[in-house]
């Protein structure tokens, strides 16, 4: 039997759920899915998520355009200079800044 990996993110990187908030979606998880077993890690701080074998693509929160993997994982590797402290960005697309 395969495992499933459900990853959730907050919108806002300085959003923490709530121990509430947290038993609420495991306590849904577990209604929707057969699986029993759930593990629930919160970071303690901003990290970079891998999404594995599903990654698509990366598209702009303003305009919704795609991104190029190249650009995008050189911004990665700008931002983790500074243990994600700092993920100000301005997007090639619109110019917008994230």
């Amino acid at each position: 039997m395969s495992d499933y990996i459900m990853k959730i993110i907050p919108n806002h990187e300085k959003s923490i759920p709530l121990i509430k908030e947290r038993t609420e979606l495991e306590n849904h998880l577990r209604m929707v899915t057969s699986n029993k077993e759930l593990i629930d890690h919160l970071y303690d701080e901003v990290t970079f998520i891998d999404s594995g074998s599903n990654f698509e693509g990366i598209k702009c929160n303003f305009c919704l355009k795609e991104l190029e993997t190249e650009w995008w994982s050189d911004q990665m590797e700008l931002c983790s200079l500074s243990n994600f402290k700092d993920i100000s960005i301005t997007t090639p697309c619109c110019n917008s800044n994230a």
